[in-house]
């Protein structure tokens, strides 16, 4: 009997529970552990100790996979349907900040513990409350500017681009 299609994450308490639940896996399976490095997007969760605590969207945005699940379906899951489920839950830690640089971090430990290194392409979220919050403001304004930008037309986002641009530029006086 073919195993039925894992469905997509439907709660946040299901995907929390997948994160705590990565680590285990990959420590029981080498074909998992081989795969570390090709994640690019991470998300984490503090631990009842403070510790951050990984999984990759694939094997967190749907409910109930193990290692062998996941190893068996891992041709057909869509990282872009469940990075579009995530973001209901988490927001990106992508500005320079302490909890970015921690977060970087602590990924690099976590994989570094079965040979491989973040992907140059790895992205990390988290859960909105577990930012900096200077990084949390900055992000939602950012969000909000570039939420408006995508309103505007080609030419009008080209003049906003080189004012931006000049703002940045060294000035003269």
């Amino acid at each position: 009997m073919t195993q039925p299609s894992p469905a997509l994450a439907t709660t946040l308490s299901n995907v929390v529970a997948a994160i705590h639940r990565f680590p285990r896996e990959v420590a029981t399976s080498v074909e998992l552990a081989n795969r570390l490095a090709f994640a690019r997007a991470w998300y984490a969760v503090r631990s009842d100790h403070g510790s951050w605590i990984f999984g990759p969207s694939k094997f967190i945005g749907y409910d109930d996979l193990d290692a062998e699940t996941y190893l068996s379906w891992s041709n057909r899951l869509d990282g872009r349907r469940t990075e579009a489920q995530l973001r209901k839950w988490f927001v990106p830690s992508d500005l320079p900040s302490p909890t970015h640089a921690e977060l970087t971090n602590a990924l690099s430990t976590f994989l570094s513990r079965f040979g491989k290194a973040p992907s140059t392409m790895m992205r990390i979220n988290v859960l909105p409350e577990l930012l900096d919050e200077a990084e949390d403001t900055s992000t939602a304004l950012l969000d909000l500017i570039v939420g408006v930008a995508k309103t505007l037309k080609p030419a009008d986002v080209r003049l906003l681009s080189r004012r931006l641009e000049s703002m940045s530029a060294p000035s003269d006086r």
